[in-house]
C-alpha cells in the first residue's frame, strides 16, 4: 500500500513543530511539560512559541522543493497554514 505524498508532507509538517515545541519547552524549563504548556497558555506566550516551533517547516518545505518532491512540499505548506490558523484561534480565544 502506497501512502499519498501529500499526507506524508502533512504529517511531517505537523510532527516537526510539535517535536520542536516539546524540545524547546523541555530544554528551557525546569518544570514538567504539562505545567510548562499550561503556564505558557495562561501567560499568553504560547502563540509565540508555536510560531517559533513552526520555523523548521520552512526548512522542510525548501528541502522537498529542492528534491523535486512538490507534493510533499505542498503537504508541509498545508500543515504550516493549519498551524497558523490554530495560532489565530488561540489568540482570539485568549
Amino acid at each position: 500500500m502506497k501512502i499519498n505524498p501529500l499526507i506524508n508532507g502533512l504529517v511531517l509538517g505537523l510532527l516537526t513543530p510539535l517535536l520542536t515545541l516539546v524540545f524547546i519547552v523541555c530544554f528551557f524549563t525546569d518544570i514538567s511539560l504539562k505545567n510548562s504548556l499550561i503556564d505558557l497558555y495562561q501567560t499568553r506566550s504560547i502563540n509565540g512559541l508555536i510560531s517559533i516551533a513552526a520555523i523548521p517547516n520552512m526548512l522542510l518545505f525548501f528541502v522537498f522543493l529542492k528534491q523535486n518532491r512538490d507534493t510533499i512540499a505542498k503537504g508541509v505548506l498545508a500543515a504550516t497554514l493549519l498551524i497558523a490558523m490554530i495560532t489565530v484561534l488561540i489568540k482570539s480565544n485568549v
